[in-house]
């Protein structure tokens, strides 16, 4: 389950499920699965988003890319999706989160 961990904290931007890791991890996906929620408590898919969104975040926060690549360097496959992800988390809009980011001096 570390190991699953550790791919997806550094393969978060491209397509990631539990037929894919099981397939790294030459294993069937229910293990993946089972032991990831098991060490974790927590799915695979609910810590993937949690990182895409926290590193986004940080993006949005210390760059001036575009939201938009922001949004598919992360892994999110439409703008759509990252921006449900921002606003779940802050409340705002990625553009809004930054400003706010910006007035409060994170972006030297």
């Amino acid at each position: 389950a570390d190991a699953v961990r550790r791919i997806i904290e550094t393969r978060y931007g491209v397509r990631l499920d539990a037929e894919i890791l099981g397939r790294m991890m030459r294993t069937t996906p229910t293990r993946v699965r089972t032991a990831f929620s098991r060490n974790f408590g927590v799915t695979i898919r609910g810590y993937l988003g949690t990182v895409r969104t926290a590193r986004a975040m940080d993006l949005l926060a210390g760059t001036s890319f575009k939201v938009e690549a922001i949004g598919l360097l992360c892994g999110f496959r439409t703008k759509t999706r990252l921006y449900a992800a921002i606003r779940k988390v802050t409340g705002c809009t990625p553009s809004e989160y930054r400003r706010q980011q910006q007035a409060a001096g994170c972006l030297g």
